[in-house]
């Protein structure tokens, strides 16, 4: 994923950070371990970051969370 030219990151219930890409922490100026466990507020202005959570809660609201090895199985 760390080769991929575009952001890819991974986001929590609680809305946090759990995993970004070098290309996405890039783009933020800051290290893979400083973005990780931030929040979207931390990193987003709040006219973007309140419509994002707003849609992350929506996705965790009407879809089951299906763990890997779920997918493997």
């Amino acid at each position: 994923l760390d080769c991929a030219q575009d952001t890819i990151y991974i986001i929590s219930k609680e809305i946090k950070v759990t995993y970004i890409n070098l290309y996405g922490s890039l783009l933020f100026h800051l290290t893979t371990d400083e973005i990780i466990g931030k929040s979207i507020m931390d990193l987003f202005p709040a006219n973007i970051s309140n419509d994002m959570c707003a849609n992350i809660n929506k996705v965790f609201e009407s879809q089951p969370i299906i763990g890997l090895r779920k997918l493997m199985v």
